[in-house]
């Protein structure tokens, strides 16, 4: 029994129970805490002899999903390829840091765009990583304060409520496909009788029906989308408490359909090798025999095409090593 009072099974491991608790419906654990990402909780994880860890997590899986529930293919494109360099380059050319000759190209090839963003990336990795919350946040709908408090956590630095509104602001102007979805998905859009048919798909338009409903046919409630306020010139609409979570419901349960999806696929022997699902990741710990196995089928169960989503594929990276904290 570890100190606290979680018990530990014959085998040796805990066994959680995932649950989808948050209205987003994401992926929850009910008794253990978030591992931090960085640190060394990681390193303490140690692959017994003659086993590995491996791991296979989607890449930029939420950027695209808000991609394609914006019904941008420009916004889909850049999530696969490195949305968050991407938009670095465009922040380095107002400091004056890039000239225009220096900016990716949106015109270039994939393969040409994703060497020029590799490049960004790795000259510019903790640049990169500290913007990486605003892309995030900006999809839904975060504001300035809560941006500072986010940044300060993952960076231990404070950012000027100043600087942080501005780099807000130009994400907007570079992607303003994404403001247009948060309009529509809450139903501001139709607040401010800008399209007389109304919501045209369950996916659309919380305040008039108060529910959304995924592709998957997952549903969720949700009450006070939008506020109003009485103006001299007549009622004026703004997002409402629930605003956030309504706009984050379809990308976060949607990933997490994806990904158990993809688990409940795998053949027996793959599935007993997993130890844990950490947002849009499985890890697990095999034979060393076994690993070409477990990598190969993850990635065939977790790469194919949801029918649901209109064929999408969500492509994955895959890493391993003796100890969860330096896989490779």
């Amino acid at each position: 029994m570890l100190k606290g009072g979680l018990p530990v099974s014959p085998d040796g491991c805990l066994h959680e129970v995932f649950t989808h608790n948050p209205s987003t419906l994401r992926l929850a654990m009910q008794r253990l805490q978030t591992i931090p990402r960085e640190g060394p909780v990681k390193s303490m994880f140690v692959a017994p002899p003659g086993h590995t860890f491996w791991s296979r997590d989607y890449a930029g899986i939420e950027a695209l999903l808000v991609g394609y529930f914006a019904r941008s293919e420009r916004y889909q494109r850049l999530a696969r390829l490195d949305i968050h360099s991407f938009y670095l380059a465009h922040i380095l050319r107002e400091e004056h840091l890039y000239t225009d000759a220096d900016l990716p190209n949106e015109q270039w090839s994939d393969v040409q765009l994703s060497d020029a963003l590799r490049a960004i990336k790795s000259q510019y990795g903790a640049r990169r990583t500290g913007i990486k919350p605003l892309v995030h946040g900006g999809n839904y709908l975060m504001g300035p304060f809560e941006a500072q408090e986010t940044l300060l956590k993952d960076l231990h630095v404070v950012v000027p409520l100043k600087q942080i509104k501005r780099l807000q602001a130009f994400y907007w102007e570079l992607f303003p496909e994404i403001r247009q979805w948060h309009r529509r998905v809450t139903g501001l859009e139709w607040a401010f009788g800008n399209n007389e048919q109304g919501p045209l798909c369950e996916q659309e338009g919380a305040y008039q029906r108060t529910w959304l409903r995924t592709p998957f046919g997952n549903w969720h409630q949700y009450y006070d989308v939008l506020t109003w306020k009485k103006l001299p010139s007549g009622w004026e609409a703004s997002y409402g408490p629930d605003a956030k979570r309504a706009v984050a419901f379809l990308p976060q349960s949607c990933g997490r359909f994806i990904l158990t999806r993809a688990a409940q696929r795998l053949p027996q022997d793959v599935q007993e090798t997993l130890r844990l699902f950490i947002h849009d990741e499985m890890l697990g710990l095999c034979r060393d025999a076994d690993l070409d196995r477990c990598l190969q089928q993850s990635q065939l169960e977790m790469e194919r095409p949801v029918p649901e989503l209109g064929g999408l594929v969500v492509k994955t990276e895959a890493r391993t090593g003796r100890c969860w904290g330096q896989r490779h």
